[in-house]
């Protein structure tokens, strides 16, 4: 597998198989290496999803779940770095990891101790598979393996909501999230404690915060308060006050930050 030998963290995102890709977003792999002495740390934004990690570096870890974030977190990372992720789209993930999405908000769960055996025999395949495509093949044999059981089935209902809010990249009020599943708003947010780890508002804004940060990639040189507009925000000082709530910074500190982690033209 290809690695930034500059430290630079190269990083790639791939679709799983189709059956599952309405409950997965992507797979994602993160390869890097630093030398002895060196570190990198890397800040992680809330986006309304839940991961699992598989570690393959330097010091491969045991494999764990990420809760929905809603606040930013910075990740050390030194030596070989060697990380494959199932990032599941807000709401997907449940089924899958068999517990609450609430109980995972903004923390992390051993992975061995939700799967038991099956996750050490999931990480033990992947540490021996070194090809990329192969990898990805035994994920999507593990994870179509734990859709086919009883106890996977999804919640439809806050699918149907999740999509809503992703399609209008967080505009859609709350009020119109009940109307398309016929929810009460009580019941709704409920369910979505249950399936998304955060209430339905809450989704929306790291929605809409999501949004903004890709126009900030997309657009690097584009005024703030355009891209607070094309964003769905009421003003700059809006977006600051987001960015600063769920990135820990200003959107322009944050766009220089990205700029400068980012690898050159070719890397």
């Amino acid at each position: 597998m290809s690695e930034q030998s500059n430290g630079t963290p190269l990083y790639r995102e791939h679709a799983p198989h189709p059956e599952l890709r309405r409950y997965v977003e992507c797979y994602w792999t993160i390869t890097s290496f630093l030398p002895p002495r060196e570190r990198l740390v890397h800040r992680v934004l809330p986006d309304g999803c839940m991961d699992i990690l598989f570690s393959m570096g330097d010091a491969p870890a045991a494999p764990f779940a990420v809760g929905t974030m809603t606040r930013p977190l910075d990740v050390e990372r030194a030596g070989r770095v060697d990380l494959l992720g199932v990032r599941f789209r807000p709401g997907g993930a449940r089924p899958w990891l068999g517990v609450p999405a609430r109980e995972l908000t903004d923390l992390r769960a051993d992975l061995y101790g939700l799967w038991g055996s099956a996750a050490r025999g999931l990480h033990e395949r992947l540490g021996a598979t070194p090809a990329r495509a192969q990898r990805l093949r035994v994920l999507d044999d593990a994870l179509r393996a734990r859709l086919a059981r009883p106890a996977a089935a999804p919640d439809e209902l806050v699918l149907r909501a999740t999509e809503l809010t992703t399609a209008s990249r967080g505009r859609a009020p709350v009020t119109r999230l009940a109307a398309a599943t016929g929810l009460g708003r009580r019941q709704l947010e409920r369910r979505f404690l249950t399936e998304v780890g955060v209430a339905p508002k809450l989704a929306c804004r790291v929605a809409r915060f999501r949004a903004a940060v890709s126009l900030l990639h997309d657009r690097p040189r584009t005024d703030l308060s355009a891209v607070a507009f094309d964003a769905g925000y009421a003003d700059q000082p809006h977006l600051t006050r987001e960015f600063r709530a769920l990135a820990g910074m200003t959107p322009g500190a944050y766009r220089r930050r990205h700029a400068a982690q980012s690898p050159g033209p070719g890397a």
